[in-house]
């Protein structure tokens, strides 16, 4: 489904990026970017990741967050 979504054909994945820049902002801010790419992206086929790094700055309990989010989605029918 991220594949087909992103306009490509084929077998393989897709990988979709939060900006690294959003790991600065609140625990809302952080799971509605993070669910809004994993919801656009489809249940199968794509990997969560960050746009290109994250920054050294970055508070360490919104990176650990942003990981908790990832792990605890589930698109709808999803058990």
């Amino acid at each position: 489904a991220g594949r087909e979504k992103a306009g490509l054909k084929g077998p393989g994945g897709v990988q979709g990026n939060l900006d690294p820049g959003v790991l600065f902002g609140d625990f809302a801010t952080i799971k509605e970017r993070a669910e809004e790419i994993m919801k656009k992206a489809g249940p199968t086929g794509h990997v969560m990741n960050l746009g290109h790094g994250i920054e050294a700055a970055t508070p360490e309990e919104n990176a650990a967050y942003f990981i908790e989010t990832v792990r605890n989605f589930r698109h709808e029918g999803q058990a």
